[in-house]
């Protein structure tokens, strides 16, 4: 509220009743909070313990200025998990305005696993018993012991010398498929 107080003069010294005049300047509109970055927001999924930073917002009041620093957020994302986590923040005018806004953080995994072998090339005794080899998996998943290379594609024939080729292939849970491996008999 402001207060004016008025009063006039004349030329000859006389002195008017005093009048004042208040004013009194309302707040009826809420901050404005944009969030900073993609919303929703989509990350790869990690095997690490790896600490999700929020890009975070901004928060503007028409009376109250940059109220910025006075955001609170609240939420959790899990790196390691695939799922929809909500970052949530809000602000608060000096009229007790209330400001808020959600993130949606979508936590995925787009990576394919990756198949090794110990070696590209193997060799074998011609006529003898042979079980193949399988190669060696890496997911970002943290899922590696769980994940069962499969064997699409052999035209070995242990009785006929020659080089020989199998082709192996993984799927992670969720259902990238590695880059084909193969292997050379």
């Amino acid at each position: 509220q402001y207060d004016y107080i008025y009063t006039a003069t004349d030329s000859s010294g006389n002195t008017s009743n005093t009048l004042l005049i208040s004013y009194i300047v309302s707040d009826k509109i809420a901050p404005h909070i944009p969030l900073k970055g993609d919303n929703p927001l989509r990350m790869q999924l990690y095997c690490t313990n790896t600490t999700y930073q929020d890009p975070g917002a901004t928060a503007f009041d028409e009376l109250s200025g940059d109220l910025t620093p006075a955001i609170q957020s609240s939420g959790i994302v899990d790196t390691r998990k695939l799922g929809v986590y909500s970052i949530n923040s809000r602000v608060k005018d000096s009229s007790g305005h209330l400001a808020t806004a959600t993130r949606t953080v979508i936590v995925q995994d787009k990576m394919p696993p990756v198949l090794t072998f110990p070696k590209d090339t193997i060799r074998i005794l011609i006529h003898q018993p042979y079980s193949s080899i399988k190669p060696s998996v890496w997911d970002d998943s943290c899922e590696n012991t769980s994940l069962k290379p499969q064997l699409i594609n052999s035209n070995l024939n242990a009785d006929i010398e020659g080089l020989y080729t199998e082709t192996w292939i993984v799927y992670d849970a969720s259902v990238n498929p590695s880059e084909e491996k193969s292997l050379y008999i």
